[in-house]
């Protein structure tokens, strides 16, 4: 994300899940207290993007649960 204070506006980059700032080890677990199944989507990638973007949520999901 670029951007912040004193800036107009700011620019987000949309990366596979992985590759970017959001811990999802976190993201999981909180999700994971919720008690109930909710959808985690990913949207916007090629093909090769989508693959390894879902090998990183499969690899950290099973160590959260």
């Amino acid at each position: 994300m670029k951007g912040g204070p004193g800036t107009i506006s700011f620019h987000l980059d949309e990366v596979p899940p992985g590759e970017g700032n959001l811990d999802y080890r976190v993201y999981l677990a909180e999700i994971h207290k919720l008690g109930r199944d909710v959808p985690l989507m990913l949207e916007h990638f090629g093909v090769t993007e989508y693959q390894r973007g879902l090998r990183f949520i499969k690899s950290i999901a099973g160590a959260e649960v």
